[in-house]
C-alpha cells in the first residue's frame, strides 16, 4: 500500500470507523509523518526534474553518502571519457541537489 492509498483509508476510518479519541491521535501522528514523506519525496523529485533539463545526471551512492555527477546534454556517459562538468557528494540528497543547483546557477547554466 502507498502512502495515497493509506490516507485514503484513514480518511475513511474518520468518517465511518466510530474509533476511538486515543485512535484518532494515534492516526493524526501518522498522517502526518506520512505527509511529510510525500513532500520530502516531491522535493527531491522537483529538484531532480530542474537539473534535468539542463544535465545528464548520474545519482548513486557511496558508504552513507548521496553522490551526484552532471554532464552536459550532449555527451555519452556510457563512454569511460565521458568528462563530467560538475561532482558532489552529501549526507543528504536534498541538500546535495540544492548545492547542485546552486552550483548550476553560479555558473549561468539555468
Amino acid at each position: 500500500m502507498n502512502i495515497q492509498e493509506a490516507k485514503t483509508v484513514i480518511q475513511a476510518g474518520f468518517a465511518w470507523g466510530n474509533w476511538t479519541d486515543y485512535q484518532k491521535e494515534a492516526f493524526k501522528i501518522a498522517w502526518g509523518c506520512m505527509t511529510k514523506c510525500q513532500q520530502k519525496e516531491a522535493k527531491s523529485e522537483g529538484l531532480i526534474s530542474s537539473l534535468r533539463r539542463y544535465h545528464q545526471i548520474n545519482v548513486y551512492t557511496v558508504s552513507e553518502n548521496w553522490c551526484i555527477q552532471l554532464f552536459d546534454l550532449d555527451v555519452d556517459t556510457n563512454d569511460i571519457e565521458a568528462s563530467c562538468i560538475y561532482e558532489d557528494q552529501n549526507k543528504d540528497l536534498d541538500n546535495l541537489l540544492i548545492e547542485a543547483i546552486e552550483w548550476v546557477n553560479r555558473n549561468r547554466e539555468i
